[in-house]
């Protein structure tokens, strides 16, 4: 008879199996609810996390409390679904290898900042609002700078808004209902002097509501397939007599341009992973049927 106390497993995907001389069942737990969401961009209602996992809804409430309490997860709405937080994003920030993600974009913002003396800055999705991950400076007297773990509101920003135009139709009006905004109000016509878009160019620009006289710009990081997976924004500062001053539209142009770049090198990294990482589907099903 198989003893469950010496699963072969390869806790450090080198390849070997090893013994598992320790069991966990109540962490196991946790990280399958963790693993899981990993997927689920937009949550997972208890009752399907549990069917997902195999799992009785007793063996797993009490799972899901502790992790909500303990910030890793959220409750999206009021429909019991779950999504991830940004917590363990910003404990990867801690650990070398995944510092990287802050590198690999720095060198292509900071790139930007030379290029138009302007400030920038990349945001993602967490919870009801967009969170400042990157950041670069212009390097000169006057200098609007936007500090990490800044964030954004998703209505009345434009990397909010930006987020909100990329997303399906279905999807932004239940991210408007969350935030308690009038979804009847997103879809009236507004003025280029409130909020101006360029569909074909993809970027929004829009008056900064906090800082008169600066002007925000943001346009969408994709995936291969797309999808917004972030937003670089700019609070374009207009510098009166400055010499080799770029327009506002030379701005958005140069921001678009940064965005792509950040799009085919941040999926070329996501893709190197998934290469030398292997899915973790094939342990979670191993787990579930012992």
């Amino acid at each position: 008879m198989r003893n469950p106390n010496e699963d072969q497993v390869d806790p450090d995907r080198s390849g070997l199996k090893k013994k598992a001389n320790y069991r966990a069942p109540a962490l196991e737990k946790g990280l399958d609810i963790l693993e899981l969401l990993i997927d689920r961009q937009y949550g997972m209602a208890q009752a399907d996390i549990c069917r997902a996992l195999k799992r009785s809804r007793s063996e797993l409430y009490r799972m899901i409390q502790v992790l909500e309490d303990r910030g890793y997860i959220y409750r999206v709405d009021r429909y019991d679904r779950y999504a991830l937080t940004m917590k363990l994003y910003f404990l990867g920030q801690h650990h070398a290898p995944t510092r990287s993600l802050g590198a690999l974009v720095a060198p292509l913002l900071q790139q930007f900042a030379l290029q138009t003396v302007q400030s920038c800055y990349l945001t993602v999705f967490d919870g009801d609002t967009m969170v400042v991950i990157a950041t670069a400076g212009a390097e000169t007297e006057w200098n609007l700078a936007v500090r990490v773990g800044t964030r954004v509101p998703l209505h009345g920003s434009a990397a909010g808004e930006m987020y909100l135009a990329s997303q399906d139709e279905d999807v932004r009006m239940q991210l408007l209902r969350n935030i308690g905004h009038d979804v009847e109000s997103w879809n009236q016509p507004r003025g280029d002097e409130a909020l101006l878009t360029h569909q074909a160019d993809r970027y929004i620009c829009r008056p900064n509501e906090r800082i008169p006289g600066i002007t925000d710009i943001a346009t969408p990081i994709v995936d291969k397939s797309g999808s917004a997976i972030a937003i670089l924004a700019c609070p374009y500062l207009a510098l009166s007599g400055e010499a080799g001053a770029m327009s506002i539209k030379q701005i958005s142009v140069a921001l678009c341009e940064t965005a792509q770049r950040i799009s085919a090198t941040v999926d070329q990294r996501f893709m190197q992973s998934a290469v030398e990482m292997p899915s973790l589907e094939p342990a979670r099903r191993a787990r579930r049927a012992g």
